[in-house]
């Protein structure tokens, strides 16, 4: 797996864009014999469904690492003033326990939001490859200025660390279901633990 900044150093924006990351060599198969079941998380979530993949746990779990390790060592952005250096040290995940495996049918727009501070960072994976369907960055809460467009190709995608600056949505503009993998950081430095599904 390839871990590279978007941004420059100075940016408040802190994205990592993800490729050649490995999926199982059936995942394709495994994705289209899957039970989805409809994710109500919020209001305007029709077009969102989630499943299980358990076959994927071992690999979220390595990207995980890699990804913990990228978070404590990196020097390329400054984010010290969002998250001091206790959090980077103590950034942990259990891969199988927090991450959701989900289907956005066409018309999918989560809207231009900011996550919470319980939610630390989030890594997004292509499960397939996905026209016109991505996560997409903004300068602010209006779709007025995009900064970045998230990669569409299987086995590439984007990390984030959460920030008051990352305006970000994720969108189906396609003719055809985005399948992603999504896995939350909770914020350890708060006495919560994240679970997606309860």
């Amino acid at each position: 797996m390839i871990i590279e900044p978007i941004f420059g150093g100075n940016s408040n924006q802190f994205v990592w864009e993800i490729s050649e990351f490995k999926l199982p060599d059936d995942i394709d198969n495994i994705i289209s014999s899957n039970q989805w079941e409809h994710y109500n998380q919020y209001d305007g979530s029709t077009h969102r469904y989630f499943s299980k993949i358990p076959t994927m746990h071992p690999y979220m779990q390595t990207a995980s690492k890699s990804i913990e390790n990228m978070i404590r060592t990196q020097t390329h952005y400054n984010y010290q003033w969002t998250w001091p250096s206790y959090f980077t040290k103590s950034c942990k995940l259990n891969a199988a326990d927090s991450t959701l495996y989900l289907k956005d049918t066409p018309g999918f727009n989560m809207g231009i939001h900011l996550d919470n501070m319980l939610v630390f960072g989030t890594l997004i994976v292509n499960l397939r490859d996905c026209q016109n369907s991505r996560t997409v960055y903004y300068k602010d809460n209006t779709p007025n200025k995009i900064t970045y467009k998230g990669p569409i190709k299987k086995g590439t995608g984007v990390f984030h660390l959460n920030s008051p600056n990352l305006f970000h949505t994720g969108l189906n503009e396609g003719n055809d279901d985005r399948y992603i993998a999504m896995l939350n950081y909770a914020n350890h430095g708060m006495d919560w633990e994240f679970n997606p599904l309860n």
